[in-house]
């Protein structure tokens, strides 16, 4: 035991063996300065965020002009982890129906109207069996795959009735209409990211006519840190896997340096690791 000791304390004092130390401080001072450099970059990308979330909560739908003729809005996205939202999109997200264990990733809601007070349609009289009706249709053409279909039947009666003069007035009498809507609405949302500002947006845009926005929400989900820690803590500071490179090489009691290829061993510290 002493023996090894004198010999280890040897190669320590040899010039040769303390530049090989020296180099292997070095290394693990570029880990370190890596490491604080990962820190303060997620930092400022954490401080970045915030100030984005701010701004798109001040923001309001903006209408953008198409030159595809059609409805197109705009509005601020939200980056958000789920310790952070609120009761209102935490209720958002619960429509979703989700198992406990399944997040997802981005969650848009858009709230659209759609009003079109320009419709003449013509109205038809039938008779089938003896009953009449009133009917119309309103299945205009539209662009893309959109679609509006609206037809209505209409039952009625017409009555004369006797006044006490002898003359007769004429009276219509009716039931409740029969209406059958179908309508379908083209509606792309997406999200983008400006390359200048690096802020993060959602955009919607329609061609069925007669639709506006009242209003449009994005949340982008981000790790929160209780999943961070949950894949620190997955981290192994042992492992087993391929080893190259420049190294000390103990042998028979005999110390010596040079290169290393083998399969064998290797520790890495949580404190060296970074990123998730």
């Amino acid at each position: 035991m002493i023996n090894t000791l004198k010999k280890i304390t040897d190669f320590i004092l040899n010039p040769k063996s303390s530049r090989i130390l020296l180099i292997g401080g070095l290394i693990i001072l570029v880990l370190l300065l890596l490491k604080q450099c990962d820190a303060t970059k997620n930092a400022k990308r954490e401080a970045e965020r915030n100030l984005h979330n701010l701004l798109a909560e001040q923001d309001s739908l903006r209408i953008i002009n198409s030159k595809l003729g059609n409805v197109l809005v705009e509005k601020s996205a939200f980056q958000l982890k789920y310790n952070e939202l609120t009761k209102e999109q935490k209720n958002l997200i619960a429509q979703l129906e989700l198992e406990k264990k399944k997040k997802p990733g981005v969650i848009i809601e858009t709230q659209i109207a759609y009003k079109d007070t320009s419709i003449y349609v013509p109205v038809k009289t039938e008779i089938k069996d003896g009953s009449s009706f009133l009917t119309f249709l309103h299945n205009p053409t539209l662009p893309g795959s959109n679609k509006l279909s609206i037809s209505g039947k209409l039952p009625y009666e017409l009555k004369l009735d006797t006044l006490p003069d002898g003359s007769y007035y004429p009276s219509i009498n009716s039931s409740n209409v029969q209406l059958s809507i179908e309508q379908r609405i083209d509606l792309v949302t997406g999200l983008y990211r400006d390359p200048k500002t690096n802020r993060l947006y959602v955009r919607a845009s329609t061609s069925f006519p007669g639709i506006t926005f009242n209003d449009i929400q994005a949340l982008d989900m981000v790790d929160d840190p209780a999943t961070r820690k949950a894949l620190k803590a997955e981290r192994k500071t042992f492992g087993l896997g391929l080893t190259a490179g420049y190294g000390i090489v103990i042998s028979n009691g005999v110390i010596s340096t040079g290169p290393i290829v083998g399969i064998g061993l290797h520790y890495t510290p949580k404190w060296l690791q970074w990123g998730k």
